[in-house]
């Protein structure tokens, strides 16, 4: 789940909120999480489902639209 930082415009930048499991390589087995929570994220404008959660906008998206992990 990725935080805008500007409110109402859909933003490129935000705050990785949660993160799931992680994904499964051609093998099946899980490979490591490349986004942790906390972490601050660039990503595409278009990029992921737009969810409203307890009147905070949200975006979901999968790890390969984030574009870069600010460390």
């Amino acid at each position: 789940t990725l935080t805008q930082q500007n409110g109402r415009t859909r933003s490129s930048h935000g705050t990785a909120g949660a993160v799931g499991p992680g994904r499964s390589g051609r093998n099946r087995k899980q490979q490591p999480k490349v986004v942790r929570p906390g972490e601050q994220v660039l990503s595409g404008k278009t990029s992921g489902q737009e969810l409203k959660v307890d009147n905070d906008d949200l975006v979901q998206m999968p790890e390969d639209d984030i574009f870069v992990i600010v460390r």
